[in-house]
């Protein structure tokens, strides 16, 4: 009887123990889970260059200092990474690129913590090594945040200059992304999008001092149509029987004036139009249909910055008169110039193939 008393306490002392170790180990769980939560809120793109500083790195290599086995706290980190970034990013690559990071950093600092505890002299070198090559991989795919800072310096003055709020626009109002960098192009960008087209954002990025806008041509296009359709819809009212194709060649602007934050038909003598004629045979008869389309232009008053006619189908030049709106109305007599149709590597294509074919 005693001894079965003491087998009965013994069992529920272990059974005791392996309730509090299951707790404890319940608790490791929540604190690797909140650390690679807070890791993964900081190693987001949409947190600019917070992002490209390894501190998040460093949150993630902690987590072996928790005992709950390195494969456990691996995959809630590269988890809990992917997760948090797939929300905000389309391309999963990114998301991919942020988690394998993160995955890769908590590996090395649990291969590390483990030599340490068996060997500093071994284990210190291979943390340091170890921490070397996240940093050099973290500055190669997520960013330099000196460069991102000399970028973002670049980029802040172009869109205050060239998009500034002006909520009566036609395109809305702009809003622009943290920067980020893009290794697929060497490129530190900024998301830029218009709240009237927010599912059409294009970057605006910085090589080294070069500044390209992706998203100005994006947008210069859609604000452009409707200058486009109301010129070519008063050419067609007014002459019914005449062929022709309008298209939009550009705005022309002054220092200091933002085009894209325009409101509404508030850009009709800042258009460059291009207008090809069809069924013109002479010369003369395309300077008597272009002072006739003139005519009718300017008495529409539709205004316009430059107006670019062209005719005929030669090999090599068309027919061409430009018209600018300075000009007595009524009595434009048009200049007819001509135009060549290939540019340079066009034309040593061209002679390429006909030699070949010949």
């Amino acid at each position: 009887m005693n001894e079965n008393n003491i087998s009965s306490a013994e069992g529920t002392k272990e059974n005791n123990k392996s309730k509090k170790e299951n707790r404890f180990y319940t608790l490791k769980l929540l604190a690797v889970t909140v650390i690679a939560f807070i890791a993964a809120l900081l190693f987001r793109r949409s947190m600019g260059i917070v992002a490209m500083i390894p501190i998040s790195l460093v949150i993630c290599g902690l987590t072996a200092l928790i005992d709950i086995g390195y494969i456990t706290r691996t995959a809630i980190v590269g988890i809990t990474v992917f997760m948090l970034n797939s929300i905000e990013n389309k391309n999963m690559e990114i998301a991919i690129v942020y988690s394998a990071l993160c995955i890769l950093t908590t590996l090395l600092a649990s291969y590390s913590v483990y030599k340490i505890k068996a060997s500093k002299k071994i284990g210190i070198p291979i943390a340091s090594a170890s921490g070397l090559l996240c940093i050099v991989l973290s500055l190669n795919f997520i960013g330099n945040p000196f460069s991102a800072m000399a970028a973002q310096d670049i980029i802040t003055p172009y869109t205050d200059e060239n998009y500034p709020v002006n909520e009566n626009a036609a395109l809305g109002v702009f809003e622009f992304s943290a920067i980020y960098y893009d290794y697929t192009l060497d490129a530190y960008c900024v998301d830029a999008k218009s709240n009237k087209y927010p599912t059409e954002p294009s970057p605006i990025s910085v090589n080294g001092d070069v500044l390209y806008d992706s998203f100005y041509y994006l947008m210069e296009s859609k604000i452009s149509r409707v200058y486009e359709s109301d010129l070519s819809a008063v050419l067609r009212e007014n002459l019914p029987d005449a062929r022709f194709e309008v298209s939009f060649d550009g705005f022309v602007s002054l220092p200091g004036e933002a085009i894209l934050s325009a409101e509404s038909g508030a850009l009709y003598n800042n258009v460059r139009y291009d207008i090809f004629i069809s069924g013109i045979q002479t010369g003369e008869a395309m300077k008597k249909a272009v002072e006739e389309m003139v005519n009718v232009i300017d008495a529409s008053g539709i205004g316009y910055a430059q107006l670019t006619f062209k005719s005929g189908i030669g090999l090599w030049t068309r027919r061409c008169v430009t018209v600018t709106p300075y000009h007595p109305t009524g009595r434009y007599t048009p200049k007819m110039t001509f135009v060549p149709v290939l540019n340079t590597n066009e034309f040593s294509e061209y002679l390429r193939y006909t030699l070949l074919e010949n």
